[in-house]
């Protein structure tokens, strides 16, 4: 996983974290899906949330099949459901070149 993506994966991992619902998560380095694990102590829509994150592109709940990212969700209910997710296509780098451009345009039409 480029790094980029993992700056992006830990951001995500790190909010969840923070979250009162959210007993832990776990990330299981798979070559080229990565799992975010994510115990529940409460019920959540993780879908509304994960939604919410700059990092995050595009979110749908799946039954099967495998691309990208998909987080593995424990309910406090013992329920699992699996979660894609697409990581923005932006990096760090384009969103600071752009920030970059846009002031450097600003000053030069001064």
């Amino acid at each position: 996983m480029p790094p980029i993506d993992t700056m992006k994966m830990m951001k995500i991992v790190t909010h969840l974290d923070s979250l009162p619902e959210v007993e832990k998560t776990e990330i299981i380095a798979l070559t080229d899906n990565p799992l975010i694990e994510i115990f529940l102590c409460k019920p959540i829509d993780l879908i509304d949330v994960l939604r919410t994150l700059p990092e995050v592109e595009r979110v749908e709940e799946i039954t099967d099949g495998e691309d990208n990212v998909t987080a593995d969700v424990a309910h406090a209910e013992s329920k699992l459901m699996k979660i894609q997710i697409t990581l923005s296509g932006k990096s760090v780098l384009d969103e600071t070149k752009e920030r970059l451009n846009s002031k450097l345009s600003r000053i030069l039409s001064l």
